[in-house]
């Protein structure tokens, strides 16, 4: 009975003309000890069996990584919601604000309200995501109250607020940070779920090894 911690050993001493053996099993190995596993295996007869991990070592593995999985799974459900929800298509969000009241009540004052069309043009609020849930209610306030304009105006002409960018540009920044940061944080949890479906595979085909 051996102890083998990496595949390069495991290939050494295998028997001559089994190299290309169980290649199944090999993969499954291979994934096995890339991770850490150690084995002990009998070679004396042919192809080896493997005494370690056990049975029941095995199954306890598969446990384990099975839950981990689920939760990194319901935790990507999460990221695929956060990154639809802030995923900004804008010719949707253009198209979109035409089917809405608010905006043609904003279009209206940019008409027949000067003050209200010079606020606009200083502040620069993004109308086009007039219906979103997120911003509709602040710029039904611009769009309705003179008092709400007048404090917008009047911090975008102050010192700190003439050296902003418009809050337009300021919101397509935000927004494009926390789409990136949302598709990074994706991007791992997939990379993490790709290493635990590898590994529960090669656990599956370690245990029917060990089963012979």
């Amino acid at each position: 009975m051996e102890t083998i911690g990496s595949f390069d050993e495991f290939k050494r001493r295998l028997p001559s003309g089994s190299e290309h053996s169980f290649p199944e099993r090999q993969r499954a190995l291979e994934t096995y000890l890339s991770f850490g596993g150690i084995v002990k295996a009998d070679f004396s007869h042919g192809f080896p069996s493997i005494a370690y991990p056990t049975k029941s070592r095995i199954e306890g593995q598969i446990t384990t990584t099975s839950d981990k999985l689920s939760r990194l799974e319901s935790q990507l459900r999460e990221w695929d919601k956060r990154s639809a929800h802030l995923k900004t298509n804008k010719v949707g969000d253009y198209v979109l604000r035409f089917a809405d009241p608010l905006f043609w009540e904003h279009q209206a004052k940019l008409l027949s309200d000067p003050e209200y069309k010079e606020t606009y043009n200083l502040v620069a609020p993004p109308m086009h995501l007039v219906h979103r849930k997120e911003w509709r209610k602040r710029l039904g306030m611009f769009i309705r109250s003179k008092e709400y304009r007048l404090r917008l105006h009047e911090a975008r002409t102050s010192e700190i607020g003439r050296k902003r960018p418009p809050m337009r540009e300021e919101v397509e920044a935000r927004l494009d940070f926390n789409r990136q940061t949302a598709k990074r944080e994706r991007d791992k949890l997939s990379e993490k779920k790709d290493t635990l479906d590898s590994m529960l595979s090669a656990l599956r085909v370690m245990l029917a090894w060990t089963a012979k």
